[in-house]
């Protein structure tokens, strides 16, 4: 009787338990704080994926992301609650139906039994059955995520290197492997950091094909080995520049001093400022690689055609070919 009182449908959902397990795979985010042994050193990341990254001039904080495995506790009262709370309504239910029917007292007492049975299974649902989702461990995938940080030497090779395995370490500090060598932006041609300027325009060329010239100006250049900064990055850099110096467009970032400014902010060793301008039917589209160190032009290039929007490919191409041999 003691059992009965217990009521089925907790009785057994307990046997098999209130709750199941579940296990998902989120990404965490965690920020590294990276210092080199001389301040504004650039500083390059290589994530677990293998990607290279350059971020910017040490000390800087960098956010990276890493996947861990939560696993939960997750309520989950499913048939044999049910089928419990049928055994009650069925086994107390009926007497109480039949001694109703024939006028037999004892009724009551099997009703008295069903209503403290129900009420248990009730309040076990309630206390065990809804109670929210528990996280009940976190681990990181794979233990760590490996990120490997590096400076740039003057030669534009890296000098110093730090590994550092998240979520475990926040911080790194890279040291020069060279006893005094000195760490600094990348110089040498093969691994110039560019970032590539929209084309400015005095023919009346859409602001769309514009956008598409520079894309295959970046594209052209990083196929022949140059490191380019990525174009949403470079717009978001161009937005705060902007906003900071409190400019009313876009259009006021086409003289060489803000391209400059926003290049050095976007820790490129470069830049390749770019401009169409059409003589009658024909238009030239012509461009210089800067070097953002020394400010000065380190090359130039410019490619002749007509005006129709097909061929600002091949011209856009010849440009970026010839301008990548200075």
């Amino acid at each position: 009787m003691s059992f009965a009182l217990t009521g089925c449908g907790a009785a057994f959902q307990t046997a098999l338990g209130w709750s199941s397990v579940e296990s998902r795979t989120v990404q965490r985010r965690q920020d590294v704080a990276i210092t080199t042994e001389l301040e504004g050193a650039v500083v390059q990341r290589r994530g677990p994926d293998g990607v290279l990254s350059t971020l910017g001039r040490a000390p800087l904080a960098d956010h990276v992301e890493y996947p861990v495995t939560e696993t939960y506790e997750v309520p989950d009262p499913r048939w044999p609650f049910w089928v419990g709370v049928s055994v009650d309504l069925i086994s107390y239910g009926t007497p109480v139906l039949a001694s109703t029917a024939s006028g037999e007292s004892f009724g009551a007492l099997f009703g008295a039994f069903l209503g403290v049975t129900l009420a248990a299974d009730l309040i076990a649902y309630l206390v065990m059955g809804t109670d929210g989702e528990r996280l009940t461990k976190a681990e990181p995938l794979n233990g760590s995520s490996a990120f490997v940080y590096s400076a740039l030497g003057a030669d534009g090779r890296a000098v110093g290197e730090q590994v550092v395995r998240v979520p475990k370490e926040s911080k790194a500090h890279i040291i020069s492997v060279a006893s005094g060598s000195p760490l600094a932006p990348a110089a040498s041609s093969e691994l110039r950091i560019l970032a590539v300027m929209e084309v400015s325009d005095a023919g009346g060329i859409e602001t769309s094909l514009r956008k598409s010239i520079t894309d295959q100006l970046r594209v052209t250049l990083a196929a022949r080995g140059f490191r380019t900064v990525d174009r949403g990055a470079q717009e978001k850099a161009l937005a705060e520049q902007i906003r900071e110096l409190k400019k009313e467009s876009y259009e006021s970032c086409y003289d060489a001093s803000c391209q400059i400014e926003l290049g050095q902010a976007l820790a490129a060793t470069h830049i390749v400022r770019s401009q169409i301008t059409r003589f009658g039917s024909a238009c030239v589209l012509m461009a210089e690689m800067i070097d953002l160190r020394a400010e000065v032009t380190v090359g130039a290039a410019s490619a002749t055609g007509d005006c129709a929007p097909e061929r600002f490919i091949e011209l856009s191409e010849r440009v970026g070919k010839e301008i990548a041999v200075k």
